[in-house]
């Protein structure tokens, strides 16, 4: 288990209690660093966040426009993308599709699924081009806490060698620091990483 630190909260997630660290209302997008190792990994929200019920659609080309503004802004210098959004979850968004949203706007998109067989093994050979490269990625799920931490956390274990508690407990603090909603789950980072 992580320990939980001032401001965290602990919540049962898939039958295992997880941190959760506090967001701050001055972090658009929930957008921080896996760590300050480097800024190769980062994790977010997909733009427009969760529509909830109602079958309402999220308006891609206006939420797509001002989530690529603050991604390419000179600071952050992201032009890689690492969907974890399964399949159905893109049905959220009205025409043309979030993927060909990014892409008009010259974001390259790697759409792999998190749930998707072998994702992890998948998802770290991206980022060790990337990182070769020395070119940045934002990697998102829908709100940017549990699958994003996970990959945030997995880069840690993957490129630096952390065990799979440290890079966890690393991930979050980082989180902390940024004011990014994130989770941690040593369990579930080690059963992805085995998928």
């Amino acid at each position: 288990m992580v320990d939980l630190k001032d401001g965290d909260r602990y919540i049962e997630d898939n039958g295992e209690i997880t941190v959760v660290t506090p967001p701050s209302p001055r972090n658009p997008h929930n957008f921080g660093p896996a760590s300050s190792r480097d800024a190769v990994v980062n994790t977010c929200e997909r733009p427009g966040g969760d529509p909830g019920g109602g079958g309402s659609k999220i308006r891609t080309e206006e939420e797509v426009d001002e989530w690529v503004r603050f991604m390419t802004a000179p600071e952050r210098a992201i032009g890689h993308v690492l969907v974890l959004l399964a399949d159905g979850e893109l049905g959220a968004y009205d025409g043309p599709g979030l993927v060909a949203a990014y892409e008009a706007r010259g974001i390259i998109v790697h759409h792999i699924p998190y749930a998707s067989g072998g994702s992890f093994r998948r998802m770290m050979a991206v980022l060790d081009d990337l990182s070769e490269g020395g070119e940045n990625a934002v990697a998102h799920c829908t709100h940017g806490m549990g699958r994003s931490g996970r990959v945030a956390a997995g880069w840690l274990v993957h490129k630096y060698g952390l065990s799979v508690e440290e890079a966890v407990g690393e991930a979050l603090d980082a989180a902390r620091r940024h004011g990014v909603e994130r989770m941690g789950s040593p369990r579930q980072l080690a059963q992805w990483m085995a998928g």
